[in-house]
């Protein structure tokens, strides 16, 4: 009898399938990591980040403002976010210091993927 749950192949007849060729090829990409906001912990960082600005008095289209970092850090990386606080920076007049603080709470909520 044929056992068809673990595959068929022609070489070895009622055999295992043998996938680590395609397992090993899929995994060792030559992709480099990089910062990505941890998505388990996406309802504390938006927190923290609305007490933050709250605090600088960035009162101004603040939703948007969390959810275009918040998405940055999801899908591109935590540079592309930091360039986004940095612009945000001069245009609302942040110091460094302010800069500083988002930056440590980014770094707080990402992981390398």
């Amino acid at each position: 009898m044929i056992n068809l749950a673990k595959g068929w192949s022609k070489r070895n007849f009622g055999g295992k399938r043998r996938f680590d060729e395609k397992h090993n090829r899929k995994n060792q990409s030559n992709s480099k990591k990089r910062r990505l906001l941890d998505t388990g912990r996406r309802k504390l960082f938006l927190f923290d980040l609305d007490d933050l600005f709250e605090k600088y008095g960035l009162r101004v289209n603040k939703s948007i403002m969390s959810a275009t970092l918040a998405n940055k850090l999801t899908t591109q990386s935590m540079d592309d976010a930091m360039e986004y606080v940095k612009r945000l920076g001069e245009e609302n007049e942040l110091g460094d210091k302010e800069i500083e603080s988002f930056e440590k709470l980014m770094r707080r909520y990402t992981r390398w993927r």
